[in-house]
């Protein structure tokens, strides 16, 4: 019997089976009458780089109960824009950003910075997979406003990509063109 033929999302970069005419992980169009060509470096790299090419941000990691000051405390030591929540079985909860710092604990916070993160997390996560391109992140995140988006592989977290990291490498691309 004869291999299974794939056609790859232009996309996300996902593995679809020969003949499908959407993506089964972004949704988006196998067919495309009009097949673009990038132009230049810059257009490469959005089109065909992986997520994964950019560097991946050791996250930070804090369980539901830990204080929301403490959590904030553990970001800016880190300098960086969010935790990742973990529950005690070792699964991504939420996500706790500077965002959710300003937007529902700063009103109150000395009252507020002592109660669990878990009460002022982002939940459910969204997370991309290390394969995903560029294009494909890109727009996830403009379209959610995420800021910060956790990058997993084989299942499991490896990473956090913020729009500061995508913004630095698309600048040094326009450095070398």
């Amino acid at each position: 019997m004869g291999s299974t033929k794939m056609l790859l999302c232009t996309a996300c970069g996902f593995q679809n089976l020969a003949g499908a005419e959407i993506c089964s992980r972004c949704g988006g169009p196998l067919v495309d009458e009009h097949q673009y060509s990038p132009r230049n470096r810059l257009e490469q790299s959005v089109l065909y780089d992986r997520i994964d090419r950019l560097p991946l941000r050791e996250p930070v990691c804090v369980q539901p109960e830990t204080p929301a000051m403490e959590a904030l405390r553990a970001m800016l030591a880190q300098r960086t824009g969010c935790a990742l929540v973990i529950d005690q079985n070792g699964e991504l909860v939420g996500i706790f950003t500077e965002r959710d710092a300003l937007m529902k604990v700063s009103e109150d916070l000395e009252g507020r910075g002592a109660r669990p993160v878990a009460e002022f997390m982002t939940s459910p996560v969204q997370c991309l997979d290390s394969d995903v391109r560029l294009a494909f992140a890109v727009h996830r995140m403009d379209v959610g406003g995420y800021r910060h988006i956790p990058i997993r592989k084989n299942g499991r977290v490896i990473g956090v990509v913020s729009t500061r990291e995508v913004f630095r490498h698309f600048t040094e691309i326009l450095k070398g063109v």
